[in-house]
């Protein structure tokens, strides 16, 4: 870190948000297809894992992409193809939640147009900090209807089931709830005591509840409030499968009749034993049709949210249900393992390896299907077959993908002893665990981390760093007029001696080691802190304008002081606890 170029900016907020297919495509600089690692050599495969377009493979080879070494690479991601679209483990209830709530024949949220209106009002109103007036939209219902001559029991929904509400009754809802938040959100004095940040606990947990019971009013609406069609239900079966069940016998002749009179309502074919397995494309098509109708809905249910604009929500998308397209991590972050002459895959490789044989199989499987369901005539029990091979494949490679994201949703049964290699979930929990479940030590632990319960003395904005960190652990800083006594008592006292400093950088950027110097030295040393270089040293330095007056400061690279209510690092001593403060 130059300190003489000081950086004007921080880091303040930090948001996370999900890569579509295409933008993994552009980051990507090579297709994975090859699932064998090494060839007969031990050289890595050309679009194998360990490709050299990911990354120096060893300490001596050169990257194939920006031709740096080993240590210079940064490493360079690479994608594999999904053959058909994955289920996002992360995701897959809340997918399995949407696909309870929506409509198979309108595709849309199966609650009315007014309660829809009721739930976007209230999200809008909690992403700008309005928390009092998204509550009071519940208190606006229990009035309409009131002035309604409504029953005691009976719900907006209910209503307009039953027609008893018309239309315009109905509209003038809307408009009135729609005013209601413009007028909100227009408020200036309202404004004031708004929540600044859509993270506030208060917020989140608003903001939950009217999730919460939005998805209840979808889930549990059995008749669509739009189209009024009567939807089949979904089971799932883990983290893989999904199912959609057969109607009943009396909501079935409902379909039927309902059929009859409009002639709007499609036949739902395909199913075996009461229900039917819903390949992923077929799901992706219901949710993307999903997400197109109701667009403002899912957007503020699911959208990335930027910290410097809280009121702003990118436009969400269905592609984070899905996994299309896999980022495979650079070589670097995927090292093997060598013992002696043999080279082992990291385990991360495995189950990327398992995803790359599952996808050849469903490739395979697919085209045997379309050339059996070609032939003349058809095999009714070789193509049954081969359907079978292929739902099953696909289900495999679910399993795979899974395994890579999360190993516990792995139905896969290993031998006693033995553990499945851990997924990311697995790894970053692992990581968890090192840094606050692990440590060591009394008061301060041995990685310098702040206690639970510290010193009384020690303030909100310190932390207890132990004296043999606190005398190695050096900040370079500059010397002013300002601060050119407590620097030259730095210089003096040195390396091994707290406050001391342990290097003094000059204008030219030579460094003068005070461990390596005797207490006259350093004291001399001290004197001339504020006295500039010669010309001829400035002008054999790094000066890039020798005719110019040098205006880089010497800087002495001190202990961590300790300054109470000061910004900057800050130590204090506790002997009979062998602990510091910062």
């Amino acid at each position: 870190m130059n300190i003489s170029v000081p950086v004007g900016t921080e880091v303040d907020y930090v948001s996370f948000s999900f890569y579509e297919p295409n933008e993994i495509r552009k980051i990507s600089v090579k297709q994975i297809v090859n699932p064998v690692l090494f060839d007969a050599l031990g050289h890595p495969t050309k679009g194998g894992l360990y490709d050299p377009s990911l990354g120096p493979f060893q300490k001596t080879q050169i990257c194939a992409t920006c031709s740096q070494d080993h240590f210079n690479c940064p490493g360079h991601f690479g994608h594999i193809e999904i053959p058909i679209p994955a289920y996002n483990p992360m995701f897959f209830d809340n997918l399995y939640a949407l696909l309870r709530s929506k409509c198979v024949y309108c595709h849309q949220f199966r609650i009315s147009r007014a309660l829809m209106k009721k739930y976007t009002a209230q999200l809008t109103l909690l992403q700008h900090g309005l928390i009092s007036q998204a509550q009071s939209l519940d208190e606006i219902v229990l009035d309409f209807k009131k002035a309604n001559e409504a029953k005691e029991d009976e719900t907006l929904e209910d209503r307009m089931e039953e027609s008893s509400l018309s239309l315009s009754t109905a509209e003038e809802y809307i408009d009135y709830v729609d005013n209601f938040m413009k007028d909100a959100l227009a408020d200036e004095e309202a404004r004031k005591y708004a929540a600044k940040d859509y993270k506030v606990t208060v917020i989140n947990d608003v903001r939950k509840n009217v999730m919460r019971n939005f998805m209840k009013h979808c889930i549990h609406s059995k008749k669509c409030g739009n189209c009024h069609g009567i939807s089949p239900p979904v089971r799932r079966d883990g983290a893989a499968k999904l199912f959609q069940l057969a109607l009943n016998k009396k909501d079935q002749a409902v379909m039927d009749r309902m059929k009859e009179s409009t002639g709007s309502f499609g036949e739902l074919k395909g199913f075996a034993n009461g229900q039917r397995f819903l390949t992923p494309y077929d799901v992706r098509k219901d949710v993307q049709a999903l997400f197109e109708k109701e667009g403002e809905i899912t957007t503020l249910l699911f959208g990335a949210r930027d910290p410097r604009v809280p009121s702003f929500i990118k436009k969400a998308t269905y592609h984070m249900f899905f996994i299309e397209v896999l980022a495979v991590a650079p070589t670097r972050f995927r090292p093997p393992s060598v013992m002696g002459e043999k080279t082992f895959e990291s385990p991360q490789n495995e189950l990327l390896s398992a995803i790359l044989k599952g996808s050849h199989l469903v490739r395979d499987f697919s085209e045997e299907l379309q050339a059996a369901s070609q032939e003349e005539p058809v095999d009714k029990k070789k193509l049954e077959i081969t359907r079978n091979r292929f739902v099953d494949s696909i289900i495999n490679l679910q399993h795979a993908v899974n395994s890579f994201i999360d190993s516990t949703k792995n139905p896969t049964q290993v031998a006693q002893g033995q553990n499945l290699p851990a997924g990311i979930r697995q790894v970053l929990e692992k990581k968890e665990g090192l840094f606050r479940k692990h440590m060591m030590g009394k008061r301060v632990n041995y990685a310098a981390r702040s206690v639970i319960s510290p010193d009384p003395f020690i303030e909100t904005s310190e932390i207890g760093i132990p004296p043999v960190f606190a005398t190695k652990l050096t900040y370079p800083e500059p010397v002013t007029p300002h601060n050119i006594k407590e620097m030259r008592q730095a210089v003096i006292n040195g390396p091994n001696k707290w406050p001391g400093a342990t290097h003094v950088q000059n204008e030219d950027q030579s460094i003068d080691v005070l461990g390596d110097l005797s207490i006259e030295s350093r004291i001399a040393l001290a004197n001339s802190l504020l006295a500039p270089q010669s010309s001829h040293t400035v002008q054999s330095g790094n000066n890039p304008f020798p005719t110019r007056t040098q205006t880089i400061n010497k800087k002495v690279f001190r202990h961590l002081p300790f300054h109470h209510g000061s910004q900057g690092p800050c130590v204090a001593w506790r002997e009979d606890d062998s602990y510091a403060l910062c």
